[in-house]
């Protein structure tokens, strides 16, 4: 995939819809995290370039898992935004800060 990519935590239907509406606006492929994944497929159904990825990052087995998804899917994302309240740090050896 080629392009500008990002990544936003947290995305429900304040802030996280509108940081995503703002990427997309600018241009960016944005693969967005949240526990709703009915939420998700309506916001990606509204934006294109915007991917839904359901998960809950407080539970780090399945944050892991749905990065590794996002990578394998996606690609590597330029830009992160954690706009969920909370989460948790993983560090993959793919991920250079």
């Amino acid at each position: 995939m080629d392009g500008k990519r990002a990544l936003v935590t947290g995305v429900g239907p304040g802030t996280g819809r509108s940081i995503v509406q703002r990427l997309v606006s600018g241009g960016y492929e944005v693969a967005m995290i949240a526990r709703s994944g009915d939420r998700l497929q309506g916001f990606a159904a509204e934006m294109s370039g915007a991917q839904a990825y359901p998960a809950d990052v407080a539970d780090t087995a399945q944050f892991a898992d749905i990065l590794d998804k996002i990578y394998e899917n996606f690609g590597a994302p330029e830009l992160v935004i954690h706009n969920a309240v909370g989460g948790v740090l993983v560090f993959l050896p793919r991920l250079s800060l």
